[in-house]
């Protein structure tokens, strides 16, 4: 799968703990061995909240040029199905990462 021409994509992160963990050692692939992101970041809210179940998240960018894998479809029932992506991937590296100007992370009680 192509990245439409777009130097960054996006991942959605539950809290601030999760968040420094991945800016501390980088974005790390879950129990499946994949990472899983957004290419458009307007479906980030509907993402966040109808598929994780999240009112407040975290937004982190990833820069496409730390993905070594090649990226395929996120096989989700959604109709944001097709900005969904996924890479088997273990890591991708913290240089190729930070916050998404406009989702600020922090602490809910």
């Amino acid at each position: 799968m192509k990245i439409n021409d777009s130097k960054w994509l996006y991942h959605i992160t539950r809290d601030i703990k999760t968040y420094l963990k991945i800016m501390e050692t980088g974005l790390k692939a879950g129990s499946d061995n994949h990472i899983y992101l957004i290419t458009n970041k307007q479906v980030i809210p509907y993402v966040a909240l109808n598929q994780l179940g999240l009112e407040n998240y975290i937004v982190i960018k990833v820069n496409t040029k730390g993905i070594i894998q090649p990226l395929k479809p996120d096989l989700v029932g959604e109709i944001t199905a097709k900005f969904q992506v996924r890479v088997k991937q273990h890591i991708i590296d913290k240089e190729f990462i930070k916050l998404e100007n406009g989702y600020k992370p922090r602490i809910i009680k």
